[in-house]
């Protein structure tokens, strides 16, 4: 243990912060610290208040945007007020950006512009002689100046994207992607290139410059299925800029939109995520959903297999991209991993989860199920040879989460208008421990981990224990006993066995080759036994021979039993002549009937011609009724 906290004297870890948007305004705070030292003290994990970014009295828009190295942040405050983006570790206002209504705003990768949208107005008639600026505007941070605006009538993320060296962006237009590059002193744009994608409706730029490429995305529509292209783009001798048909194009069925999720790092393919309003099935009033994969080589073109059917709740690359994870299936679903090839290669089992979430440096998964589930949680670690689980823990009411940059904390929060009261946000390990913190806010909207880049953390593995009483890490209160659920005297805990027993029956462990099943089989579930308080606790049945012939008991001679007395004579309950009468004479209609088929040469069943014969009978009774 001494050897694994030694490497790490000496270094000075930046202290991980978060920022809560609340009805007051903001809240910064400092979070756990990300390694404790072996000390005769006990230490305290929780958080500090920091003020660098609180703002009491700031009547927001939306929550804060950070930059992806969070080295800056944009805040909107009031209506009619700039925006600021200020430094997130001074405070310092680096822009003051004049745009008083935006209601939507994004910085680029690297941090040199931002993007803002503003609901579209119309031009006073005084101003009608002037050109018009688009409500969708790029903002150059260091200048404080506009580069660039357009027209764009509804709101959509990332309408703008830049590759990663931000040496060019692209948009989408009618039926056009349209390529910008940045040009001149003031750092404008201007078009260098475009290309034809009919009913063009969503786009997604690879993350890697070493792979160009930029997936277009078409709905269904007019008989005809989706479908997404990929097409590359490139410098021709040094100016300029083109775009290139790749022929790879993959066909969707039942998807109205997608979402795209190009592997990190690499950039070499990407996972469709499809989405329908109308399951033509019937098997989900949401919709259908699918998942395919597509390679920029043409390799790999095919529908991610799912071991259970049924709606695709969520889908997630890895941070290195070695593998990615999909929760599909009805619940409880099936959560199962996949290499890159889009091939399974190992199973989680059936649980109720529907969130997928990897730690910063990729080594260590949560499984979750917040919103409309029970908030359940469990921790994995995940390495190129073992998946392991190493904790479980649970958050009712949760909505919002996400891993601290250092990966050593996750943290769940409960926010308003899902949930208006127990707002706030709670922090567990990296196994599951926790909460460590529960941090309790009147009116919470939002709550963020500031960003900061995994190198400044180093890729750390789990904790050694720390066994007797020296142990720095300040557990947790221990919880009160929860009260055993109140059961009807009549029931027997039936289904919930039988709601438990589900989550032990889907597969677990590696998948063999060629997709067979797993080698590791779940354990199996030993429903609970009803015992009733004050009384000895059941005793198990004793099997015997074979297991199929129980023991003979001695058993005492019975008493003698006095004879049951003699049955009462029935009454007889008399019957109305009239309507006696009534029915017979139906039943003679019915044998007319049949007789006049047989007659025209119908052949009869073998119980219509038994009441045929009981013709006779009918007409003696109702001449005995003599009514």
């Amino acid at each position: 243990m001494e050897d694994h906290y030694k490497r790490f004297e000496g270094i000075d870890f930046p202290r991980t912060k978060l920022l809560l948007r609340t009805k007051e305004g903001t809240k910064s705070l400092y979070g756990p610290p990300s390694i404790i030292f072996p000390s005769e003290t006990p230490v305290t994990v929780g958080v500090e208040n920091d003020e660098v970014l609180s703002l009491e009295g700031s009547d927001m828009r939306q929550s804060p945007m950070f930059s992806a190295d969070g080295s800056m942040v944009c805040i909107l405050s009031a209506v009619g007020s700039p925006i600021r983006v200020m430094s997130s570790a001074t405070g310092e206002l680096r822009a003051s950006i004049s745009v008083v209504d935006a209601e939507y705003v994004e910085f680029s990768p690297l941090g040199t512009y931002v993007v803002t949208w503003s609901r579209p107005k119309k031009q006073p008639q005084q101003q009608q002689e002037t050109p018009a600026v688009g409500n969708l505007q790029v903002w150059h941070v260091g200048q404080c100046t506009m580069v660039a605006s357009f027209n764009q009538r509804v709101l959509k993320k990332s309408v703008i994207q830049w590759n990663a060296d931000e040496s060019c962006c692209m948009r989408i237009v009618t039926n056009e992607i349209h390529l910008l590059l940045p040009s001149g002193a003031n750092g404008s744009f201007e078009r260098a290139s475009k290309v034809y994608h009919k009913n063009i409706s969503q786009f997604s730029l690879a993350p890697n410059s070493s792979h160009p490429f930029v997936a277009a995305f078409t709905p269904e529509g007019s008989g005809g299925p989706a479908k997404v292209s990929l097409y590359r783009y490139s410098q021709q001798d040094g100016s300029n800029w083109s775009f290139e048909d790749t022929g790879i194009c993959r066909t969707l069925f039942s998807a109205s939109e997608c979402k795209m999720l190009w592997r990190p790092n690499e950039g070499d393919r990407v996972l469709i995520q499809t989405q329908s309003d109308v399951d033509s099935s019937g098997g989900s009033y949401y919709g259908a959903t699918g998942l395919f994969i597509v390679s920029v080589d043409g390799s790999v073109s095919r529908p991610v297999p799912q071991s259970k059917d049924g709606h695709v709740y969520s889908v997630q690359w890895s941070p290195d991209g070695s593998c990615f994870i999909m929760a599909a299936g009805k619940m409880p679903c099936h959560v199962t991993m996949f290499n890159p090839a889009g091939e399974p290669v190992y199973e989680f089992g059936a649980l109720y989860r529907d969130v997928i979430s990897f730690s910063p440096h990729g080594r260590f998964l949560c499984l979750a199920g917040f919103g409309n589930l029970g908030g359940d949680m469990n921790f994995y670690e995940i390495t190129s040879s073992k998946r392991r689980q190493i904790g479980t823990a649970s958050s009712h009411g949760a909505i919002g989460w996400g891993w601290s940059p250092d990966s050593r904390y996750f943290m769940t929060c409960t926010l308003t208008p899902r949930m208006n009261v127990d707002n706030g946000f709670k922090l567990f390990k990296y196994n599951g421990v926790g909460p460590v913190v529960d941090y309790k806010v009147g009116c919470l909207y939002d709550a963020q981990w500031v960003p900061c880049p995994t190198e400044r953390y180093p890729d750390r593995g789990r904790s050694p224990s720390r066994a007797g009483a020296s142990s720095t890490q300040a557990t947790p209160a221990p919880k009160p006993v929860a009260a055993a659920p109140y059961r009807p005297p009549g029931s027997t805990g039936s289904l919930s066995n039988m709601l438990k027993r589900e989550q032990h029956q889907g597969p677990k462990g590696k998948v063999g080759a060629n997709g067979t099943a797993p080698t590791q089989k779940a354990p199996a579930y030993k429903p609970s036994v009803r015992t009733i308080p004050g009384a000895p606790p059941p005793q198990p049945k004793a099997a015997g021979k074979g297991g199929s012939k129980k023991k003979a008991k001695p058993q005492a001679a019975p008493a003698a039993v006095p004879p049951p007395p003699p049955p009462a004579e029935s009454e007889t309950v008399e019957i109305d002549p009239s309507k006696k009468k009534k029915n017979l004479q139906k039943k003679l209609k019915q044998v007319e009937e049949l007789k006049a088929k047989r007659d025209a040469g119908v052949e009869l069943k073998p119980e219509q011609i038994r009441k045929i014969a009981t013709e006779e009978d009918i007409r003696k009774e109702i001449a005995d009724l003599g009514i």
